[in-house]
């Protein structure tokens, strides 16, 4: 239900900075993701968070990456996990 709950998230977030994200964070997408292109700045905005760890695009997928390609967004995602060990 995220996407019909847009509205009511925002109003959540909507006064949050980057500074108030201090967990560690990590992008895993798929660089022929159709969100990518209508936000092309977004993996850019990302360094603005606190402990951002980086991010992977996987070649060839798409907006379902973990279906497209669940090994190596499996391999992504225990890289990041160990990280932050």
């Amino acid at each position: 239900s995220y996407y019909r709950n847009l509205d009511a998230n925002y109003e959540i977030v909507k006064d949050l900075t980057a500074n108030d994200v201090t967990m560690p964070s990590f992008f895993i997408g798929g660089e022929l993701d159709l969100v990518l292109t209508m936000d092309p700045s977004g993996l850019e905005r990302m360094k603005l968070l606190p402990d951002h760890r980086g991010s992977v695009l996987i070649p060839g997928a798409g907006h379902w990456t973990q279906q497209e390609a669940p090994q190596a967004f499996n391999d992504a995602l225990l890289g990041f996990l160990t990280s932050v060990g």
